[in-house]
């Protein structure tokens, strides 16, 4: 058997109204390279792990099936098909999203084919109601090509990539699972992660949609829970993250604690570790994102100071 180029990992729970959407705008992917799906099926009880083990049935050369035996709601349910994904890319995608450009997978093996500096890409999105009603026509805003450099990836903090458009580098690297399965934010995690191996792109380019619908898991949430959790998805970042990057980490987590947190006493924990742990950790690689811009001259001095004269500094 060809071994595929692209594995499009689909995780899916209670997703029966909507997963034929998801399904469809897979198949729809026109393509000239190998590529298989795998379908992480959380242990659902709407009908959908019977839609998907019917199409697994019918599609056997191209689906490769992932059934829990009760419901994890943990990241674990996609790392298991990470971690056997045979491609050399992989694409992310949620049951209840799906997507609209058949070219989308092509324009992107594409453009990491040509950008070796590049490890994940992702591109606009457009969100909807359960009935279809557009509530937004690009989620994050993103009205023009973004550029993701490792440092912005790295903090936690203002990265623009929404999770059904992502195509990333299978280079065979996770991160810990006794880590990763704590973190609600699996997103927001693993694209911190992904900064220790390159940056990320984000087109403005519209190919697909992701649905905002009463049984989303954030829709649950009130404004507290999501604050809670997503705090503890920041102070874990540092723990994955390369030491010439883990200063920016522990930045991300020193600005979410000032300006997003609204726990006193969480505050008076953070804020101090951010900033001790943030001298500790500084290397020259991230002093230019982290030093306010009118000091970055004389960054750039010192470290042509110490080394040599045509030695980069990466920021």
């Amino acid at each position: 058997m060809t071994e595929p180029l692209v594995s499009i990992i689909l995780v899916t729970y209670n997703h029966a109204a909507y997963v034929r959407d998801a399904i469809a705008g897979i198949f729809a992917q026109d393509v000239s390279f190998g590529h298989e799906i795998l379908i992480c099926e959380d242990c659902s009880t709407d009908g959908t792990r019977e839609m998907v083990v019917t199409l697994q049935q019918e599609h056997p050369e191209r689906i490769r099936l992932f059934l829990t035996e009760r419901n994890q709601n943990d990241n674990d349910v996609f790392t298991r098909a990470w971690q056997v994904a045979r491609g050399r890319y992989i694409a992310y995608l949620d049951g209840d999203d799906y997507w609209t450009d058949p070219g989308k997978l092509g324009k992107q093996v594409a453009f990491l084919e040509q950008h070796p500096e590049v490890f994940v890409c992702g591109h606009a999105v457009r969100q909807i109601d359960h009935t279809g009603k557009v509530l937004k026509e690009s989620k994050f805003d993103i009205y023009s090509d973004v550029e993701l450099s490792p440092e912005v990836m790295a903090s936690g903090l203002g990265c623009p990539l929404p999770a059904l458009s992502v195509l990333f580098r299978n280079n065979g690297r996770l991160p810990p699972s006794r880590v990763f399965n704590k973190v609600f934010n699996a997103d927001t995690f693993m694209f911190a992660f992904f900064a220790n191996f390159g940056g990320g792109f984000v087109s403005r380019e519209i190919m697909g949609v992701h649905r905002v619908h009463p049984g989303s898991v954030w829709s649950l949430l009130d404004d507290k829970r999501s604050a809670d959790l997503r705090n503890s998805t920041i102070r874990r970042i540092p723990r994955v993250i390369t030491p010439r990057l883990r200063a920016v980490s522990y930045w991300g987590l020193l600005q979410h604690s000032r300006f997003e947190d609204y726990r006193l006493s969480r505050k008076l924990r953070d804020i101090p570790v951010a900033v001790v742990m943030m001298a500790v950790w500084l290397r020259w690689q991230s002093a230019l994102f982290l030093v306010p811009p009118r000091y970055q001259k004389w960054v750039r001095a010192a470290w042509r100071l110490f080394h040599s004269k045509d030695a980069p500094l990466h920021a």
